[in-house]
């Protein structure tokens, strides 16, 4: 029987991705540094109320790890504490990466929404429902894109134009991780006109 797995948070950091503990628990099995991450890779173990999870590399995320490893057999942690320090490739360096990856750099002129404040950002009210949008759907001034965090008070983030876009948006990617935590100004998710 295989054991379950949880994908890493991704925040990006300049040139660097952070990955993070996606719950509490204790970190061990950790892969040494200078070492290279994949989408898939198998990136450790989160020990969870004595349970292992294995931890994955999420899509589109590739680097190098940079850092001395955890000294702790068993390094405790808590829900979006860093893990890994990657230095991009010089191809995601160059601007090649996909704009549907987690908190990547989008192109100036793109479409983005930004965070209105920092906190954690959610792309469903409860891990149970659908997310408020998906790629491709239309979205309307005043929907609803996704909720943020900021001390176990929820805010609903709403979709707010900018005067000069189009009048018919729809998402085209989102750019901040479900659950990640963002920064007020951080693009959220980024956005096509008709």
């Amino acid at each position: 029987m295989s054991r379950p797995t949880l994908e890493l948070l991704v925040q990006r950091h300049g040139n660097e991705l952070w990955l993070n503990a996606p719950d509490v628990g204790l970190f061990t099995d950790a892969q040494p540094p200078d070492g290279l991450l994949s989408p898939g890779d198998a990136a450790g173990v989160l020990m969870i109320l004595g349970r292992a999870h294995d931890l994955l590399v999420p899509a589109q995320v590739q680097g190098r790890i940079q850092g001395p490893r955890s000294e702790l057999v068993q390094q405790p942690v808590d829900y979006g504490t860093r893990v890994y320090c990657l230095s991009l490739l010089e191809d995601e360096l160059s601007g090649t990466e996909s704009n549907d990856s987690p908190n990547m750099a989008v192109n100036e002129k793109a479409l983005v929404l930004k965070s209105p404040q920092t906190g954690r950002f959610y792309h469903r009210a409860s891990p149970t429902d659908e997310p408020f949008i998906s790629p491709g759907d239309n979205i309307d001034p005043g929907q609803a894109i996704g909720m943020i965090e900021v001390m176990k008070t929820f805010t609903t983030v709403a979709f707010s134009p900018d005067a000069e876009w189009p009048n018919r948006l729809r998402l085209k990617a989102w750019l901040a991780q479900d659950g990640a935590e963002v920064t007020q100004g951080e693009a959220l998710i980024e956005l096509e006109g008709d």
